[in-house]
């Protein structure tokens, strides 16, 4: 096994079980996760974090035999890993704050909440940060690590003789980048409670902060890419519900 390959399973293997802890938190104490999004149904459930951790082996095979990052290389700092991408979140989650002053975005979501059986999004501080942490891990699992480097490895690595690698990551990290924003809430929603102008701010800003994603991903991996989410998650989730 080489060491990329190790570095990636031993880093992998940690946010798993991570995500395994809080999914056992969740079923033995589920009144810390109680008022909580109707995402923490998935998140935080021991089948649907196994479920999406061993889906999650599929971008970490190909991950090992391909030319991009690995998930914690040890040529890089932690500041590169871990400091800068949380401070880009935190930013972002300053800019979302904003946009809430001078578009609608908590009635709205509020609504939808509503709509999908949820009377409000309010958990404990607990069960806020350890909810959103593990979100943060098992969310960026699905939109980029399954996908990306299996098209990577395929196409620039195998196919294209290791060339064009940006252009191939970009090509399958641009539509996925646009995922969520069109998706979460879905766009017919939010052009009906926004407008057609509000809903394409709120679908760019999208837009940037997950092509932001994927670009510490390419950089320095994708535990880099998880912190920027987390870093997000910790200024429009964990904090600003409490002092709004």
């Amino acid at each position: 096994m080489s060491p990329k390959s190790k570095s990636n399973l031993v880093a992998y293997g940690i946010l798993s079980a991570v995500c395994l802890i809080v999914a056992f938190i969740a079923a033995i104490r589920p009144d810390l996760f109680a008022h909580g999004p109707p995402s923490f149904r998935l998140f935080l459930s021991i089948r649907g974090t196994a479920v999406i951790a061993l889906l999650g082996l599929i971008g970490i095979l190909f991950l090992n035999r391909s030319t991009l990052r690995g998930l914690w290389d040890g040529n890089l700092t932690a500041r590169q890993k871990v400091l800068m991408p949380l401070v880009a979140g935190i930013v972002l989650g300053g800019v979302n704050v904003v946009l809430r002053q001078f578009i609608p975005i908590d009635a709205a979501l509020t609504a939808f909440l509503q709509s999908q059986g949820a009377e409000r999004i309010a958990p404990a501080l607990a069960g806020a940060i350890l909810g959103y942490f593990s979100g943060g891990i098992l969310i960026n699992i699905v939109y980029f690590l399954i996908l990306i480097p299996p098209v990577v490895y395929l196409v620039s690595d195998r196919l294209l003789k290791g060339k064009k690698q940006a252009i191939v990551f970009w090509s399958i990290a641009t539509p996925l980048a646009l995922w969520e924003p069109l998706t979460n809430p879905p766009l017919s929603f939010s052009i009906e409670a926004f407008g057609a102008i509000g809903a394409l701010v709120i679908v760019v800003f999208g837009f940037i902060f997950c092509v932001m994603q994927a670009w510490f991903m390419r950089a320095f991996g994708f535990v880099a890419l998880v912190f920027v989410r987390i870093g997000l998650y910790a200024v429009t989730h964990v904090l600003y519900p409490r002092f709004s």
